[in-house]
């Protein structure tokens, strides 16, 4: 039972931070002129900013996540596959970082913090879309047939 705790309190609210953290980072990485981090819904929280970065986190933080990132000349269909993977990436490179604990510490709630970052990245990349939901993997795709169908 308290695994299954940790998995909702703990391990898929940081795991989904991870995930979103790789978005960031990567967009960082290509100049993104500002980057907005939101984990949850509901009413705010916690909230930091500075001129090129904010953090939110709402009150219901074990609902979802998303990272915008924003900068005037629009990102390249390489650089946006490049950030759209880099979110599944996270997680398994999370998922093996877990791995190498788990030699040294072989608790349950560590074993689940590898099987959700591996599920989160696994998920991520397969391509699909729900409504106006798109996966990584789906961001991905299009990106590289539009790259294809360029002049």
């Amino acid at each position: 039972m308290w695994t299954m705790i940790g998995l909702l309190i703990l391990i898929a609210p940081c795991s989904v931070l991870i995930h979103e953290c790789g978005h960031a980072l990567t967009a960082w990485i290509h100049k993104a002129e500002y980057i907005y981090l939101h984990l949850g819904i509901g009413p705010k929280v916690w909230n930091v900013h500075t001129e090129h970065f904010q953090f939110q986190i709402n009150l219901l933080f074990l609902v979802g996540a998303m990272a915008l990132y924003e900068r005037k000349e629009a990102f390249s269909k390489a650089e946006q596959a490049i950030i759209s993977l880099a979110g599944p990436l996270a997680n398994g490179l999370a998922a093996g970082g877990g791995l190498v604990l788990y030699q040294w510490l072989p608790l349950p709630i560590v074993a689940m913090f590898i099987a959700f970052n591996g599920w989160l990245c696994v998920m991520n990349l397969i391509p699909y879309r729900v409504g106006s939901k798109r996966s990584d993997g789906y961001i991905t795709l299009q990106s590289i047939i539009g790259q294809q169908r360029s002049p």
